[in-house]
């Protein structure tokens, strides 16, 4: 197996199969007001970065930190890869972390297509709209982080209790994780019965 910058040697090949189409991103700028006119209620962090998967509606990503770049935004997917394999394409907005150079070589080395929505359309990419909502709702707005490792253990304690244990009705009723693993259990099948990637009909 070839490894692409952004793999490690220790990549699981078999994760391939499990990868998405795509992977939208979208930062969350955490201090000053909120649309409520509320002060944010985190105050060692300007900055989350959520990244999720568009078909399974995995939250592959829930990272606090008081700010972000480029490459930042780079080892974040190289995590991610190795875990889930590389996604098809991501979908995400014109901000300087998303358009610097890192993140463009990275997606052109992993064959990965940038998705880039039109300015001042948020409608382009509506599902991370809505999730970055509900985590304002459910993590920003009831809490208070004195700390950065607080909201980091708060950001991963919400991340899995979303993946694990909430059913969606998109997903017919099942959790994010659930619907996932039997997507890749569906996508390996397939594989297996036509290793040649041949079709029969």
């Amino acid at each position: 197996m070839i490894l692409l910058p952004g793999m490690s040697a220790d990549f699981d090949s078999s994760s391939l199969a499990r990868a998405p189409a795509t992977y939208a991103l979208r930062f969350r700028r955490s201090t000053g007001q909120d649309n409520c006119r509320r002060p944010a209620k985190i105050i060692v962090a300007d900055q989350l970065l959520t990244i999720v998967d568009i078909y399974s509606r995995e939250c592959v990503a829930l990272e606090v930190a008081p700010r972000f770049c480029s490459d930042d935004v780079v080892d974040i997917l190289k995590r991610a890869c190795r875990e889930r394999g590389v996604p098809n394409a991501l979908r995400c907005d014109n901000g300087t972390e998303f358009v610097a150079k890192p993140l463009d070589q990275w997606a052109f080395w992993n064959k990965v297509a940038l998705d880039f929505s039109r300015p001042g359309k948020p409608t382009d990419n509506a599902f991370i709209e809505s999730f970055n909502g509900g985590v304002r709702r459910e993590l920003l707005n009831p809490s208070y982080f004195e700390t950065i490792d607080q909201a980091r253990k708060a950001a991963r304690v919400w991340r899995e209790e979303y993946n694990e244990f909430r059913p969606h009705s998109m997903l017919a009723n099942k959790t994010p994780k659930e619907f996932a693993a039997e997507a890749a259990n569906h996508t390996r099948s397939r594989s297996s019965n036509d290793p040649a990637g041949l079709r029969t009909g």
